[in-house]
């Protein structure tokens, strides 16, 4: 049952460049943005509303995101600046320090959340969620229906799980 779950997902693909800034040059209330006039998309997130000075997260996906893994750093920051300075001028500075996620090509990774393949059902991720085993349980966020390519889906399922676990242990 697993494996024929398994056979209905496959890892998405996303690209997140990570740029912070000498100062913030978009409005400081914003804490995200889009740049559509680009192609492709790009999606921007204020970090500073969460603490990170100045700082941009530019979401990117699919065989855009798998490109931009391909290359070096200081160029794969040239498309999210260039969107950038699209949309706020050429004033925009270059930034001051910049990472990225690199999720498709990490070899423990390899993508960076689960997507029902077309044709598959949430059925599948109720399948991962079972219990191989008395002691041995999964968790992720591919196990979950309501919350899935999703940091707290995963939180949630490790849960489900550590209950399941200690359940089991009590009885």
């Amino acid at each position: 049952a697993h494996r024929q779950a398994l056979e209905q997902i496959q890892m998405g693909d996303l690209e997140r460049i990570v740029l912070q800034f000498p100062r913030a040059f978009w409005p400081a209330s914003v804490h995200y943005f889009g740049a559509v006039d680009v192609t492709p998309a790009m999606d921007f997130y204020n970090l500073a509303v969460v603490g990170a000075p100045a700082t941009l997260a530019c979401l990117t996906g699919g065989s855009h995101s798998r490109r931009l893994q391909q290359q070096p750093l200081a160029q794969a920051i040239e498309e999210p600046l260039a969107a950038l300075r699209s949309a706020f001028g050429s004033a925009v500075p270059d930034p001051i320090a910049s990472t990225r996620s690199t999720w498709w090509t990490d070899p423990y990774a390899r993508g960076a959340y689960s997507v029902t393949r077309p044709g598959g059902t949430q059925a599948a991720r109720a399948a991962l969620a079972r219990p191989l085993g008395p002691r041995l349980h999964m968790a992720g966020e591919a196990t979950v229906s309501d919350y899935p390519a999703t940091v707290h889906g995963a939180l949630l399922s490790g849960q489900r799980a550590a209950r399941r676990l200690l359940k089991t242990l009590e009885a």
